[in-house]
């Protein structure tokens, strides 16, 4: 029995309610006990959302990654097309000027030939190939009057009538030392007296052995019969003259600059014909000369010279540029490297470079694509030395600057480094050899000929001022 708001209930009749309460409460309650809270439903939903973003990043980073990469090839791509442009450009223009060498040079050998033929027959020979004798009896000439000149100075006694002259020796008539040279109120100031001048005043010790190195690769070269061709003789000078007036901005600048030296282009041009002869004896004694060990050792050093300097290393780079010319004001200068000094800073503190780039550089190209310059070897800067020197100089992927350059300030990153797009294999020395061999002697190749000559022979000399 249960007592109920004061009455008697019996038992039996509460049983089945309570029973089946706790039959239905038994499963709600072990239910919720098992179950997760909400807490831990939100935690696993936002470790599920951190996953996701972790891999929408790392999706986001390589896509971005390949962007560069492309953006890179494409500047790449388009840098190398340039380059070719450029060396195309500039095989034409090569092309073109020995064509007009060449033309100006059988041009002036027509006109010379036409010369000779127009005179009498006992004036003169009636070709070139006749006057040959002639310009080497000349210049042997020349040599033996500035032998018999030093040897008469040193107090050498005079070779005695009918005594033959040495190697070519002859009387200082042959270059007529009498005619004048200037006129001062009518009084003539003769050769012989500038001559004297000019042993006497600047004669140097410097001046002598450099005519006695001349005077030996002549006398080798003789030796070894080597002649040289007419035609080669005014090829060499036409390229001289075409060179020249090419530096000087054209034929009325060229005769310009003859008047201010006191030249007419008759004497320059004799002149240039004067030196031809040696040049071209000591071009072919050089070549000569590289079939020896010194000579060899010469030339292999210019042609690696050569190859470092046309195929350099390369580096992929990226730079921010503030604007400041050289001439800029002292305020202009200290705003500008205070701008570039910000952009340095917010690299430093890990803004992307692009960024920086983007709002930072005075360079339009470059910041379109975040500062990215491709790659590039150390042609492509050398107009600004410290900026090319810092570009294959300082560490890959650390930021320095600002540098200061005749443009502005550069803040520069180098992201790789690359050989050069050439390997010194035997094609490319080949390539070098056969442009090297068209041109001069290098200084080195020359010294090595000359050091050979000087101790082979022996040097007396007898630079006095009597």
């Amino acid at each position: 029995m249960f007592l109920l708001r004061n009455r008697l209930v019996p038992s039996a009749l509460l049983g089945w309610p309570l029973l089946g309460w706790a039959l239905l409460g038994a499963p709600l309650l072990g239910g919720c006990a098992s179950g997760p809270s909400r807490a831990e439903e939100r935690a696993a939903y936002d470790e599920e959302m951190a996953k996701a973003r972790q891999r929408h990043e790392a999706e986001r980073a390589l896509i971005q990654k390949e962007r560069d990469r492309a953006l890179d090839e494409v500047e790449a791509r388009g840098r190398e097309i340039d380059r070719l442009g450029r060396d195309l450009e500039a095989s034409r223009n090569t092309a073109g000027a020995h064509k007009e060498s060449l033309d100006a040079a059988l041009a002036l050998l027509a006109r010379k030939n036409q010369e000779l033929q127009q005179r009498k027959p006992d004036d003169t020979p009636r070709t070139a190939a006749e006057a040959v004798p002639l310009l080497l009896a000349k210049d042997r000439q020349i040599k033996a009057l500035q032998q018999e000149l030093t040897r008469l100075r040193a107090g050498d006694p005079k070779p005695e009538a009918g005594q033959r002259p040495v190697d070519g020796i002859v009387t200082s008539a042959n270059l007529e030392l009498d005619v004048p040279v200037a006129r001062v109120d009518g009084d003539p100031i003769s050769r012989r007296e500038f001559i004297e001048f000019l042993y006497r005043d600047l004669g140097a010790p410097e001046l002598l052995d450099l005519f006695v190195n001349r005077y030996l690769v002549v006398r080798e070269a003789r030796r070894r019969k080597i002649e040289i061709a007419p035609v080669d003789l005014e090829l060499w000078v036409t390229k001289r003259i075409l060179l020249h007036t090419r530096q000087a901005g054209g034929e009325e600048q060229m005769e310009e600059k003859l008047r201010e030296k006191g030249f007419t282009r008759a004497a320059w041009e004799a002149r240039l014909r004067y030196q031809a002869e040696p040049a071209l004896m000591l071009k072919r004694m050089v070549e000569l000369n590289r079939r020896t060990p010194e000579g060899q050792e010469a030339f292999t050093k210019r042609v690696r010279s050569a190859y470092d300097e046309r195929f350099t290393q390369r580096v992929m780079a990226r730079h921010v540029v503030v604007a400041c010319r050289e001439d800029a004001s002292p305020a202009t200068e200290r705003a500008a490297f205070k701008k570039a000094k910000a952009a340095k800073s917010q690299l430093d503190s890990g803004v992307a470079f692009d960024k920086v780039a983007r709002y930072y550089s005075d360079d339009k190209e470059s910041r379109k694509v975040g500062g990215i310059i491709g790659t590039f070897d150390r042609h492509r800067y050398e107009i600004l030395p410290r900026l090319n020197s810092a570009f294959f100089t300082l560490p890959v992927g650390q930021v320095h600057g600002p540098i200061r350059s005749r443009v502005g300030f550069h803040v520069i990153q180098v992201d790789k480094r690359l050989p050069p797009e050439k390997p010194f294999d035997e094609r490319t020395r080949r390539e070098l050899i056969a442009k090297l061999e068209r041109e001069d002697p290098a200084r080195e190749e020359i010294d090595a000929l000359v050091r050979k000559l000087r101790s082979r022979a022996k040097i007396e000399t007898a630079l006095v001022f009597d």
